[in-house]
């Protein structure tokens, strides 16, 4: 079986784009890490090699940052959003 070129690391950045899905349900902040080094490990790999699951990796982590940015966004301009009473 042959391996293309840069296969393992678009694995690795489809797999950081779920994990980023799931710290994004928990806690907004630990997500965004996630999400950009998902997104820079599958911008390398399509550079390499153009497979579906790099291209689902970049739009899953593309969207992933939208998603976080859009949230932080609004959390930090309704502060009231953060009191638990």
């Amino acid at each position: 079986m042959t391996e293309k070129k840069g296969e393992k690391i678009g694995v690795a950045g489809f797999t950081l784009g779920i994990s980023g899905i799931y710290s994004f349900l928990w806690m907004t902040f630990l997500s965004l890490p996630f999400f950009i080094t998902g997104l820079i490990f599958t911008w390398i790999s399509i550079k390499r090699n153009k497979t579906k699951l790099n291209i689902w990796g970049l739009i899953i982590n593309l969207v992933g940052i939208l998603f976080s940015v859009l949230t932080l966004i609004v959390l930090f301009k309704n502060p009231e959003l953060f009191a638990t009473s």
